[in-house]
């Protein structure tokens, strides 16, 4: 693919297309979270420099004008880190392989043990119907 001319008016209006196509119906393509991301957080300031005063302390005498020159033509670029945190994100899974057999044993044990019990107490009461129409037939 190749990279948008944003002068041609042609290629403008396509990409306009796509991305009123892209926040209309969104991605749909199912791309994985990716492995290791890096977020900066940045910040700039800025300042004249160099400023007046430094120029006062050098040996040469500078007008207005070159001082000007000067800035156009120079830049001054300090980057620091404004703090050394780092931020580890781990995914795990909630259950592992194992947990997941135990919960599913746990769970097979419990409906097993009653599913036994409701039997028992169905065989109990058909017992009881069947003693109970024996007596009344023999009577």
């Amino acid at each position: 693919m190749k990279k948008c001319n944003v002068s041609n008016s042609t290629e403008l209006c396509c990409l306009d297309d796509v991305l009123n196509n892209l926040a209309v119906q969104g991605i749909d393509c199912k791309c994985p979270l990716p492995c290791v991301t890096t977020n900066y957080n940045a910040q700039k300031t800025m300042a004249k420099w160099p400023s007046k005063a430094s120029f006062r302390r050098g040996k040469c005498k500078l007008n207005a004008e070159d001082i000007i020159s000067y800035r156009k033509s120079h830049a001054k670029v300090r980057i620091f880190f404004s703090t050394l945190d780092r931020i580890i994100y781990v995914q795990k899974p909630v259950f592992l392989v194992s947990e997941i057999f135990s919960h599913l044993g746990g769970e097979l044990g419990l409906w097993a043990g009653v599913s036994i019990i409701a039997v028992f107490g169905l065989i109990e009461t058909l017992l009881y119907f069947i003693r109970n129409k024996i007596r009344d037939l023999t009577k």
